[in-house]
């Protein structure tokens, strides 16, 4: 039930293996010049999957895994935390190919940095978790940078550069307060949905299609909230029909009133005008 990963273990993944570990106490003992790495090779893939344990994370370098193949199961990322409690100190995930390069699952995460690069589609896509992170940062992805579902928590900065779809995502009663969020030549900016809550106290970016957006997606949830203190820009104000007639928006102090229906905002996103379709 001691899982050890010793400074300097470098592990490859062929022929769409995965390496699974549950009900364990799971120790990653790298440091950041010799971090533990784990990645697919020979064109190959694999995965990770961390369920029912508690995970303590030093230094972790991950490259190329894509998602488990697993007949009784659904798993979308490469690295799956389920039903579990993680303490991490770096984690580095480049040129995934998977649906999510990270998915929570079920945990509670505190994280001081994770760095996401060349990311197929989503980079971190959290459900029914609860975040604590200090640094996130997206750089190439090809979805959003982050996916929130049934998750709440505080992230202190996020900074994130050519985003194909959104930076912030907030779906199904999400709830998260972020400090400090920089978005730069991405297409889409924050997005709140579906009863979700997001506050945030700094906002900046430059050469965004859709800086903010509100709206209700499914039915059966209420109107989102989007509270931002502060915001390097007014061009918000001239993109209200990304933000729904029911969703409340209070920017800079002040209430922004969308023009538009639920359903005319969200039939613009994903692939249609704006956005991408999500990658599996």
């Amino acid at each position: 039930k001691q899982v050890l990963f010793e400074n300097g273990t470098d592990i490859c993944f062929k022929n769409n293996s995965f390496l699974h570990i549950k009900n364990s106490t799971i120790k990653i003992k790298g440091t950041d010049k010799i971090p533990i790495k784990i990645k697919s090779c020979n064109n190959s893939t694999g995965s990770i999957i961390f369920e029912n344990s508690k995970i303590n994370l030093n230094y972790l370098s991950l490259n190329s895994l894509s998602s488990p193949e697993i007949n009784t199961r659904n798993l979308y990322g490469g690295l799956n935390i389920i039903n579990s409690d993680m303490k991490a100190n770096k984690l580095d995930v480049q040129d995934s190919k998977s649906e999510d390069a990270v998915n929570f699952i079920n945990s509670n995460i505190n994280i001081d940095r994770l760095d996401l690069k060349t990311i197929q589609s989503d980079a971190l896509d959290s459900d029914f978790s609860r975040l604590q992170i200090n640094s996130l940062i997206c750089h190439d992805i090809g979805n959003d940078c982050l996916d929130l579902s049934y998750s709440n928590g505080d992230i202190s900065n996020i900074y994130a550069a050519n985003i194909k779809d959104k930076v912030v995502s907030l779906g199904e009663k999400s709830n998260i307060s972020i400090l400090s969020v920089e978005a730069y030549d991405s297409e889409i900016g924050l997005v709140a949905k579906d009863q979700s809550i997001l506050n945030i106290n700094l906002y900046k970016f430059n050469d965004l299609k859709i800086p903010v957006s509100a709206y209700i997606k499914k039915q059966e949830y209420g109107p989102p909230s989007i509270i931002i203190n502060n915001t390097s820009s007014n061009k918000y104000l001239n993109q209200l029909n990304f933000i729904s007639k029911d969703s409340s928006v209070l920017i800079n102090g002040k209430v922004i009133k969308g023009i538009s229906d639920s359903s005319e905002v969200s039939e613009m996103f994903y692939g249609n005008i704006f956005g991408v379709k999500t990658k599996r």
